[in-house]
This record gives structure tokens, C-alpha cells and sequence, in this order.
């Protein structure tokens, strides 16, 4: 693969992160009068702080090292000595890099400053903590190489780290979240205008003064918010910063109203300003955004409500404390002919008719009261003569007072129909239960067998007529009883039992499998058991056989512990007859706890399956490869004349599990793995000898700090 076009989009992409810092930081230095060496804001930290909190932290070295490139450029141009410039600039990176990394140790995903615990993150570890560190270690650069005095110094630098942390980092965050800030941007029909009076606002504002006219700038500002959301907020903020700083260190604005000489103090004026404007207005951007999609989710709900009233086959009312309508499904034009919209608006006295009301009314007095009814009525005034089961469910509020009711109302016509047609139907159940090649019982709360089918006169030699009414004990053989009498007790206290016994039958024993359930009365007391016996006899035959083939993992179609170790015993006799050597590898994935408990289990898997992949095409076709459970994976090598094989199979398979792993969500992962190395030096050694020697081996390996391998030698 040719790497040159990635090199160049590489090394463009830092010399524009470089260009960025160098032309923001130059902002910052020319918008300094007053204060001297001190910005009165700093955007370029805030400019590579959100752009490290977007990408891998591989690349942060490269990136702080361009903004540093641009830093330094930016003091060498506005004519700082070189030392002083590398300096500060070094103050600079140690800002950002604090900031990123503290950021990043309490959030892994992506920031959304909107997410209550983010923004706290974010205000005090990614922007407090570090501004206020380095604040203090800038004023001390200052004094020691420039004399100016320290709190001079502290003073302005502080808020202007954090202003500029604050304007700018929102403001780069916004092409990471969900709603795509270029997607806004192309409605610039309503963003131009409206940034247009900002602008417009803000140089009016600060270019006079004469009056302290600091809050007319909000009213176009909270007019951007109100229009774009945080998106409105973060630009609008960025343009009234650039535009009041340069205009006070001009010496124009409300704040040459302030009694005093002195640079720093109207700074601190105009940066109290920017700081308390930045919460505001972002604060109001972020309620509006919460606001739009809470709006958006009740909507939503609203309509999913309906959608789910209007499929669920039943008809689904709600009517107030005052017996109104309020809502009503779809199903009562289906089911009544009563369109929804006509329900809407009118009483139920006035809907159902003073007949179906005169029925209903006790029934709807219960409900308003408080509690749940359910009932069943003939329809007779419908055309169809539907039967109806009504439910009215209470609509209490948290402090149990009744806002009306739910009506739910199922049409049961057909089970009705069907209850009838259960009835002419149970001779033809008494005529599938006899034929049925399983053995049919009910065993009464009091022990006595209640029925039974046919299949007792061939499977057991008795007359099914002659064990009704009889204890079960006693009805039946006793080699037949004693397995079952247990799980026959179990069942009448409730319980759903299952029991396999064998029991003479032809010319030798065969499998039953007794499947007991507890049947409940009206009050949940168990009334009777039923028991429904099969002949397993030939299942068991089958399950013996799938017992021998299963010597596979399920997982990874390697050999399982039972296969491998049975292809251990026979390599090492192979070994005994041909003098050459076997070596067996003990292979365990480093750290694979945390990918499970990180990435979930399906991520794990993953992992395991490409392990298992890599690891058969790195070893020879006569190679035996198995997993034993979990992460631990085995590999037993035949034919091995020397050390130098295995060691250099390990080196192998070392930089085959190196390679990135790629998963099924597009996430990619760097998976290390330890390897124990044994070889049988003695003949002797048995299948243990070899096992132990590897895990003994493998254990070493870790403790060297994994993602290597170690060689031992058996015991014997």
C-alpha cells in the first residue's frame, strides 16, 4: 500500500493545525495593549483543545507539537525574544495537554457538552484546573525572565485562558455532535442576517463611549441562540469577544466609563463580561436545544401512543373525571362504527345511549373512585350482537387523585364461539389423548388417579378403567411408582417437575421421561397433576452419540479440551516410537477481562473467533490447535528436533494476535497475547508433566510483562 498520499494528508493536516495556532495566537498578542506581554483572550488553546478531544491519543504528540510550531511563530512575529517565546509558548502546550488529559481520564466518549456530567468535566478539569495552574506558572515565567509584576500578570492571563477555553472549545466541538453544525450552517439565510446585527450591535455598542450599553449586545445575541441553539451561541460569542476586546484595548467602549487609568482594571471589566456572557447565552443555547427535543420526544411519543392504540385489537378510550372523552382509538369505528373525532368532546351517557348507560354507570362510579373494573356484557344493541369484556383502568396522578379512566373493550364473540365449540369438540381430545404414543394421567390433590388414556392397556398390560379412582401408588407397578413418587409430590406443592427413570418393558429396561404440571384452582392451591410420560428410550441412544461428537468448540471450531488432550496422549506415544520431540504452547490473550467488560461479550467473541483464525493459519496442516475455555488456547506441535521450532512458531504467532483487530461496529482494537512454551526433553513426560511445564511457562511470561512467550522443560 502506497503510504505517501496518507504522509501528505498528514503532514498538511498539522501544517494547517500549526497555521490555525499561529494566526489565532497573533489575534491574541494584537489585541494586547494594555496589559503588555498578557492576551486579554487567548482563542488558540481553546482552537487545539477541541481538536485533540476529537481524535485518537496517538495523535496528540504530532498535533501539540504543530500548535507549539505555532505558538512560538506567532511570538517571534510580534517580536518576542526567542527564549521568552519558546517559554511561553511551552506554558501554552502545558495548558492544552492538561486539559485534554484530564478531560479524557473521566470521559471516554465523545464530549457533548449539553450532557449534565460532560459540561462538568469539561468546566472543571478541562478548563479550572489547568488554566489555573499555568496561570501561575506564566506570571512566574514573566517575573523571572521580563520583571512585570506577578498578579498584573496573573490577573489577565487567568480569565483570558478561560475565555478563550470557553468561546472557542464549544464552538469546535459542535462538528462532533449529533446534529451536524454544517447542516445549520447551510441555512444561511437565517444565520447571515442575524450575525450580520450582532456584529452590527456589538461595534456600536463598544465603539462609543459615553454609555454603558453592555446589555443591548444580548438582545441580538439571545436572537442568534434563540434561532440556532448552541450553534448561535458558540458564534455569536466568538464575534463579541473579538469584536469588545479589540475595541477596549483600542480604548473605545463602556468600559472607558471606568474611573481609572489603569489597562488592567478595564480589562478585567470587559473579560467579567465576556465570562458572565459566555454562560448566559450558552446556558440559553443549551435549554432551547433540550427544549426543541423534548418538545420533538413528547410528539413523537404522542404519535407512537396513537399508533399503538390504533393496532392493538381492542377498543382504547380515555375519558375525565367528568365522564368527557377525551381520546379514543381507531377500533371504535371497527368494532361500533363510531368515528374517533365524533367520541372527542362528548359524554358517555351521551355516546352510549341512556340504556347501555343505566348498565354501565356502577361500573364507571367505581373507576372515578379509584378502582379497576372488569366485566363482560352481551352487545345487543350492536348489529353484529358482539359480547364484550370491558376493563376501566383508574388514571391517578402520584398523590392518587383520579383524572378519569382508561377504557380498554375486547371483543370475545369468538371465544365465546370457541367455548361452545370446546364442548362438542372434547370427544375428539379423548380420541387424540388414546392415541397419542405417551402415557396421559391426572393425579388428584388426594393421590387418586382421575384419568388416564388408552396407551396404559399396551405400554403397561393394565385396563385403563380399572386405575381410575384409585391411589396412584397402588393402581399402578410399584417398579413404576417409586422413580415418579417424588416428583409427584413436588408437583402438588406447585411445582413443575421433570423426571427420567427406566423400567422393564419388552425384552429389555427402557428410557421414560415423566414431565409433571402442577394444575392451579381459581384461589392458585394446586388441584391435580397431570402427567404426560414418553418413551426417550431412542433420544437417549442419540444423545450417547452426539456425547462422542462433540469434541469441537462451538465458538471457534477448535479442538476442545477433551479432543486435544486425547491428541495429546497419542502425539506422545507417536513421540516415544520416532525419538522426536513435541512441544506444547499455552497461549492466553492478555488483559481479556477488560474487552469484555469494555466492549461487551460480543466484542470478546470477536476477538476470540479472529484469535483462533490467525493462530490455524500460523501453524503447519499436522498441528493440532485448541481452545480449553474462556481465553486459553493450546497448540501441540509434533516432530521437533529443537527449540529453535517453537520459538520460532511463538515469534509468529506473536506478531500474527499484533495486528489490529478489527470488530463488527467498525471499532478497531489492539489485542496482545502471553505464550508458555513445554517440550517432552524426556520421553518419559506424561500428558500432566507437559501441561503443567507450559502453564508454569506461560505464567512466567506474564510475569515478565506480557505479550511475549517463555519456554520451561517438564518436570520428568
Amino acid at each position: 500500500m502506497d503510504r505517501r498520499p496518507m504522509d501528505r494528508r498528514l503532514l498538511s493536516g498539522l501544517a494547517a493545525v500549526a497555521v490555525g495556532v499561529l494566526a489565532l495566537a497573533w489575534i491574541g498578542i494584537a489585541l494586547t495593549r494594555e496589559t503588555d506581554r498578557v492576551a486579554s483572550i487567548w482563542f488558540a488553546n481553546g482552537f487545539l483543545v477541541a481538536i485533540l478531544l476529537q481524535v485518537s491519543s496517538r495523535r496528540w504528540p504530532a498535533l501539540l507539537l504543530a500548535g507549539l510550531v505555532g505558538n512560538v511563530g506567532a511570538n517571534l512575529l510580534t517580536g518576542d525574544p526567542a527564549g521568552l517565546a519558546l517559554t511561553l509558548s511551552l506554558c501554552n502546550s502545558l495548558e492544552v495537554m492538561l486539559s485534554v488529559w484530564l478531560v479524557r481520564r473521566l470521559v471516554q466518549e465523545p464530549i457533548d457538552l449539553a450532557d449534565g456530567r460532560h459540561l462538568a468535566v469539561f468546566l472543571g478539569l478541562g478548563v479550572a484546573v489547568p488554566v489555573l495552574i499555568v496561570s501561575v506558572t506564566a506570571s512566574a515565567v514573566l517575573v523571572a525572565m521580563l520583571g512585570e509584576d506577578f498578579l498584573a500578570s496573573f490577573r489577565v492571563w487567568l480569565p483570558g485562558d478561560l475565555l478563550g477555553l470557553l468561546v472557542v472549545v464549544p464552538l469546535g466541538l459542535m462538528r462532533g455532535g449529533s446534529t451536524r453544525w454544517y447542516a445549520q450552517l447551510l441555512d444561511w439565510r437565517l444565520l447571515l442576517p442575524r450575525l450580520a446585527l450582532l456584529i452590527v450591535v456589538s461595534f456600536a455598542v463598544f465603539y462609543q463611549t459615553r454609555y454603558p450599553l453592555l446589555f443591548v449586545v444580548q438582545i441580538p445575541l439571545l436572537i442568534l441562540v434563540y434561532s440556532h441553539g448552541k450553534l448561535g451561541a458558540a458564534i455569536g460569542i466568538f464575534f463579541v469577544a473579538v469584536i469588545s476586546v479589540a475595541m477596549t484595548t483600542a480604548g473605545y467602549g463602556p468600559m472607558a466609563l471606568v474611573p481609572t487609568e489603569s489597562g488592567y482594571e478595564r480589562i478585567l471589566f470587559v473579560q467579567c463580561f465576556l465570562l458572565f456572557g459566555v454562560g448566559v447565552t450558552y446556558f440559553t443555547g443549551v435549554l432551547l436545544e433540550e427544549r426543541t427535543k423534548l418538545v420533538a420526544t413528547l410528539r413523537q411519543s404522542q404519535m407512537q401512543f396513537r399508533a399503538i392504540a390504533d393496532n392493538v385489537p381492542a377498543m382504547v378510550g380515555h375519558v375525565d373525571a367528568n365522564e368527557v372523552y377525551r381520546f379514543a382509538n381507531s377500533h371504535y369505528q371497527t368494532m361500533l362504527g363510531l368515528k374517533p373525532e365524533s367520541l372527542v368532546g362528548r359524554s358517555m351517557r351521551e355516546v352510549c345511549g341512556e340504556t347501555v348507560y343505566a348498565v354501565l354507570r356502577p361500573h364507571i362510579q367505581a373507576a372515578l373512585a379509584g378502582n379497576a373494573v372488569q366485566f363482560e356484557r352481551h352487545a345487543a344493541e350492536s348489529e353484529r350482537g358482539l359480547h364484550l369484556m370491558l376493563s376501566f383502568i383508574p388514571d391517578l396522578d402520584d398523590d392518587g387523585l383520579g383524572h378519569g379512566f382508561y377504557i380498554f373493550v375486547l371483543d370475545i364473540t369468538a371465544r365465546k364461539q370457541y367455548e361452545l365449540q370446546l364442548m362438542a369438540s372434547e370427544a375428539r381430545l379423548r380420541a387424540i389423548a388414546d392415541n397419542m404414543p405417551a402415557l396421559i394421567t391426572q393425579i388428584s390433590r388426594e393421590g387418586s388417579v382421575t384419568f388416564c388414556n388408552a396407551t396404559y392397556d399396551s405400554w403397561l398390560g393394565l385396563d385403563r378403567h380399572a386405575v381410575i379412582s384409585r391411589p396412584f401408588d397402588q393402581a399402578l407397578p410399584a417398579a413404576w411408582v417409586e422413580p415418579q413418587k417424588a416428583a409427584v409430590m413436588q408437583a402438588l406443592d406447585g411445582r413443575r417437575v421433570e423426571v427420567t427413570f427406566e423400567y422393564p418393558h419388552g425384552n429389555g429396561l427402557r428410557s421414560f421421561r415423566s414431565t409433571l404440571v402442577p394444575q392451579p384452582d381459581i384461589t392458585g392451591r394446586t388441584q391435580s397433576v397431570y402427567v404426560l410420560t414418553s418413551d426417550v428410550t431412542q433420544l437417549k441412544q442419540v444423545q450417547k452419540q452426539l456425547m462422542l461428537l462433540a469434541q469441537f468448540d462451538s465458538l471457534t471450531g477448535l479442538a476442545n479440551r477433551r479432543e486435544f488432550e486425547e491428541g495429546l496422549d497419542q502425539a506422545l506415544a507417536r513421540a516415544r516410537r520416532t525419538r522426536l520431540h513435541v512441544a506444547l504452547l499455552f497461549i492466553d490473550i492478555d488483559r481479556f477481562k477488560w474487552i469484555n467488560d469494555t466492549l461487551g461479550h460480543g466484542a470478546g467473541d470477536e476477538v476470540l473467533q479472529e484469535l483462533a483464525l490467525r493462530m490455524r493459519n500460523a501453524v503447519r496442516e499436522t498441528d493440532l490447535v485448541g481452545r480449553f475455555a474462556g481465553d486459553e488456547f493450546v497448540i501441540l506441535v509434533e516432530g521437533i528436533r529443537s527449540d529453535a521450532e517453537p520459538r520460532f512458531l511463538a515469534r509468529k504467532l506473536l506478531v500474527a494476535a499484533g495486528r489490529p483487530f478489527l470488530l463488527d461496529d467498525g471499532g478497531e482494537i489492539e489485542v496482545g497475547i502471553s505464550i508458555g512454551i513445554a517440550m517432552n526433553w524426556s520421553h518419559e513426560a506424561t500428558p500432566k508433566d507437559l501441561m503443567k511445564a507450559a502453564d508454569s511457562a506461560l505464567y512466567d511470561a506474564k510475569r515478565s510483562g506480557r505479550g511475549t512467550f517463555s519456554l520451561s522443560r517438564p518436570v520428568s
